[in-house]
């Protein structure tokens, strides 16, 4: 009877004992989860990972926007060349005639048969000048004198001086002025925009110089020929012949 019991109660503390091995197992990895959790809440923290935002964040902010590649300084384009004025070469050459006469005691006729001959062959020397971009009496055609002898014109053009102490004609380039102005427009300026201007322009460089206006108020002269022409440039080339 004592033997019976002294093995039962062995295999209950056998059992007690494996039990107990169980428990302190558990218990270890429970312990082994919880450090896993947060100790504030008590719930699982979920292990931290990059998430693929920072990436695609990160390369769009390093990409430059379309209007900071395209949007151009002011300044850094060229000025271009604003095109040509469609100026009327004779209306310049009304013009022209008009203002010379006003600053003459009296009128030139730049309508006559006479006045006609003159400005066709004026306008054929404004025509030279401009196609060889030079204001010059000769442009390899011959001086003033030349043209007047070709177009039967020296021995008609000629008249005393005003004090009849001598007599004019077309030697040394005495019957003829010329002139070059500029048109147009370049770099935003603007001069000279129409046909009054330029003929403005043309009748003030003449009557500044003492030699062209000696030439153009002559009191004995009594026609006047103007001839005008525009080069691919914009300059206007001018011829005013007396006669």
């Amino acid at each position: 009877m004592r033997l019976g019991t002294k093995l039962a109660i062995g295999l209950i503390v056998g059992f007690v004992a494996i039990g107990g091995a169980g428990i302190l197992f558990g218990s270890s990895a429970l312990s082994g989860q919880q450090s896993l959790t947060d100790p504030g809440s008590g719930e699982p923290t979920a292990t931290p990972a990059e998430t693929p935002d920072e990436t695609q964040t990160r390369t769009a902010s390093a990409t430059p926007t379309a209007t900071e590649a395209s949007t151009p300084t002011p300044g850094d384009e060229p000025t271009a060349r604003p095109q040509s004025f469609a100026l009327n070469e004779s209306d310049i050459a009304g013009y022209v005639a008009a203002y010379v006469n006003d600053r003459r005691d009296s009128d030139l006729s730049a309508t006559a048969r006479t006045s006609a001959a003159l400005s066709e062959m004026a306008n054929n020397h404004s025509q030279r000048m401009a196609n060889e971009s030079e204001m010059a009496h000769n442009v390899g055609y011959g001086n003033s004198r030349d043209r007047y002898e070709r177009n039967n014109l020296f021995d008609q053009c000629k008249f005393e001086s005003e004090r009849y102490t001598a007599v004019i004609d077309a030697k040394r380039n005495r019957l003829e002025s010329i002139a070059s102005v500029g048109a147009g427009g370049y770099d935003g300026a603007t001069v000279n925009e129409t046909e009054r201007r330029v003929a403005r322009a043309i009748a003030d460089y003449w009557f500044s110089s003492s030699k062209y206006r000696d030439r153009l108020t002559y009191a004995n002269a009594r026609f006047l020929g103007v001839g005008i022409a525009i080069s691919e440039d914009d300059e206007v080339y001018a011829t005013a012949n007396v006669c």
